[in-house]
């Protein structure tokens, strides 16, 4: 995030970030976000890009950025980034954040470790198995956060029904671009 024209820093209310955060829910059949949202503050970090940034209430840290702000000194992170603009207008979740809704979301799958490291690096992959949502949230044989995907039925003259996981944002896009 550049720094050279400044950083804004905007805290976004309850509503805002329960905004925000209403796509995953649909898409993954995430539960209440509210503990979430009522346990944490979220600040929106404005510079060459926009990054929703997400920490435990704490009146100290509060006090403490409006009084770097006052001085015209701006973190350049703060806290744990959630959600990273793209394309001006919508927000793709950070790594971070996939691993923080993979226990409330029910629209998610596991595969072994190689096809986890196919995934990793956004390669397709077909298991052996139907499933009844179009996106999810792909796990290692570990429970470890892969990426978020799309999984599309197909039939293979062998295997019979399959689906494929095709990657939307995974491990490698936060590597490369996604922070």
């Amino acid at each position: 995030m550049s720094t050279r024209k400044g950083i804004k820093i905007i805290k976004l209310d309850g509503s805002r970030i329960q905004e925000l955060l209403s796509n995953f829910t649909s898409l993954y059949s995430c539960g209440d976000f509210s503990d979430i949202i009522n346990q944490n503050l979220f600040y929106v970090l404005e510079g060459k890009f926009k990054q929703v940034y997400m920490f435990k209430k704490n009146n100290f840290l509060e006090e403490l950025l409006l009084k770097l702000s006052d001085l015209d000194f701006f973190p350049y992170s703060i806290g744990i980034p959630i959600l990273k603009e793209y394309n001006n207008s919508y927000f793709k979740p950070t790594l971070t954040f996939g691993s923080l809704i993979k226990d409330i979301c029910s629209n998610k799958i596991t595969i072994d470790r190689n096809k986890a490291e196919l995934i990793t690096f956004k390669k397709p992959v077909i298991i052996n198995n139907l499933f009844d949502f179009n996106n999810a949230i792909v796990l290692d044989d570990r429970k470890d956060f892969v990426a978020f995907a799309i999984l599309k039925p197909i039939k293979l003259n062998k295997i019979g029904n399959a689906t494929e996981v095709i990657p939307t944002l995974d491990i490698g896009w936060y590597l490369r671009e996604g922070g």
